[in-house]
């Protein structure tokens, strides 16, 4: 009896990992560019220029579709983001360790070693800021493409800025900006 159970158990364990990485695969999908709504299309395009964009992968973020595409050109990889809209949410270039500030690089020193087999890539996310007044009080929001708010701050009425907090007391702040790496599985 007790080996029916484990083998039971056992297919149960390879089952739930072998839908968990199916679950998984399926939230990252490569996508041709036929594929792309037209207007990202021609965003990517513009960005790549006369560059063949060699991958394109549509994804979910925070309930946004959006498309990812990779080109090379003169030994660099650029990748872009944008929404189904051509909407750019940011962009990235492999960059050698020679053309990072020193700061950079004596933070990837400290991480990684004394080692050459380290990729960066310069990101670019764009954020949009926002500046008013209401009911007296200076305040800005600081707002991703997709209209997440990154970061609200606002003037008390002593002048002091203050940060808004989310329903868990954390600043609403995102400094891994996870807008672009929390994938939802959801189409």
């Amino acid at each position: 009896m007790k080996s029916k159970l484990g083998w039971f158990v056992a297919c149960g364990l390879l089952g739930s990992l072998a839908l968990g990485g199916l679950a998984a695969a399926m939230g990252n999908a490569n996508a041709s560019m036929d594929q792309v709504p037209e207007a990202a299309r021609q965003a990517l395009q513009r960005l790549a220029g006369a560059t063949r964009i060699d991958e394109v992968e549509r994804d979910k973020e925070h309930g946004t579709t959006v498309y990812e595409a990779e080109w090379s050109a003169g030994g660099v990889t650029y990748e872009a983001t944008v929404t189904a809209d051509g909407t750019l949410l940011e962009t990235e270039e492999t960059v050698s360790l020679d053309h990072v500030p020193t700061a950079v690089r004596a933070a990837i020193a400290k991480h990684f070693g004394a080692t050459n087999n380290v990729v960066v890539e310069k990101k670019t996310i764009i954020v949009y800021e926002a500046e008013g007044e209401i009911d007296g009080r200076e305040k800005e929001l600081l707002i991703f493409p997709t209209g997440r708010i990154h970061e609200q701050e606002h003037d008390d009425d002593d002048g002091h800025q203050d940060h808004d907090r989310d329903d868990h007391g954390h600043r609403v702040h995102d400094h891994d900006h996870d807008d672009h790496h929390d994938r939802d599985d959801d189409d």
